[in-house]
């Protein structure tokens, strides 16, 4: 129970800065996801190293210094799918469920949290990765992937920024917006400019670059019955769904709480019919092994 009693802090700041207590727990309701899965950043290093090492551990020993560069880009990349999806719902939950405005997060902040959810998730990997790399290649891939996270953030602002100053894109995102969520586009868009709100192009941005990682380590890294091949530490895999799931799901919560629906429930129908409708079965035969057969019959004889 100590362990969390440093959250109190931030329940009283969030209280300073909320006029009400009943503004701080509707805050904390549509902040839930963001909120969960930055704990799970922070905790998965802790739960794999102390808690769970016989399961987890496995998972942060990394096996060359590429490995660990893409692990600590990965990680800066799931952390900013958090902090994005916060700042949408701390921009736009006024707008979209009437609630009082509170604080907003500046671009710099931003990335800022999204280097602080990672830097725990980095420092383990580093740490637990001299079981395979010796102490220059760690250094190396700390560098390399510091620097590719930095650029991660570069890229998403460029990207943000191209999409907000191309006149046609944002009519079409736009014009997305309007169809979807008919006369429902609170949070969405701007009612003076007719643009979207901010944030979400930032969440766009960032969609667009994981979806395009996400397929090219995928077909690069397709896992295949061969030796001394390339592969993708699964911790990369990992944290690649912790930003998918976090953007999609995130996106999801905020769009359909205006309507009081949960999400879990449409998460779980789709499950459910898509186990149904491709007939999914996890369950693999096992069969003999021929060399362990030859030798019985090798000691019979």
């Amino acid at each position: 129970m100590k362990k969390f009693i440093w959250f109190l802090p931030v329940l009283a700041v969030l209280a300073t800065w909320l006029p009400s207590s009943d503004a701080v727990w509707k805050y904390l309701f549509f902040l839930r996801l963001p909120i969960l899965m930055g704990l799970f950043l922070l905790f998965l290093p802790k739960l794999a190293k102390d808690w769970l090492p016989a399961m987890l551990k496995n998972l942060f020993v990394l096996r060359s210094k590429w490995q660990l560069a893409v692990v600590i880009v990965s990680a800066i990349g799931a952390g900013t799918s958090v902090i994005s999806v916060a700042a949408i719902i701390l921009h736009n939950a006024p707008a979209r469920f009437a609630v009082p405005p509170t604080i907003e997060i500046s671009e710099f902040w931003q990335y800022g949290i999204a280097i602080a959810l990672s830097l725990y998730i980095c420092m383990i990997a580093f740490d637990l990765s001299q079981e395979k790399l010796n102490n220059k290649e760690r250094r190396w891939g700390a560098f390399v992937g510091a620097l590719l996270g930095i650029g991660l953030l570069f890229v998403i602002s460029f990207i943000r920024d191209w999409l907000s100053s191309n006149a046609f894109l944002k009519k079409i995102l736009a014009d997305i917006v309007y169809f979807v969520g008919k006369h429902n586009t609170f949070g969405y868009i701007n009612p003076q400019t007719g643009e979207l709100s901010g944030g979400h192009l930032t969440a766009i941005a960032y969609l667009l670059i994981g979806v395009v990682i996400y397929i090219t380590v995928g077909l690069r890294f397709n896992p295949k019955s061969e030796t001394n091949r390339p592969e993708a530490p699964a911790l990369l895999y990992v944290l690649l769904i912790i930003s998918m799931v976090t953007l999609f799901y995130g996106g999801a919560t905020f769009y359909f709480d205006y309507f009081r629906i949960p999400v879990l429930i449409l998460f779980t129908a789709f499950s459910a019919i898509s186990y149904i409708a491709f007939d999914v079965n996890h369950f693999f035969q096992v069969n003999k092994f021929k060399d362990s057969e030859d030798k019985k019959r090798d000691n019979r004889d």
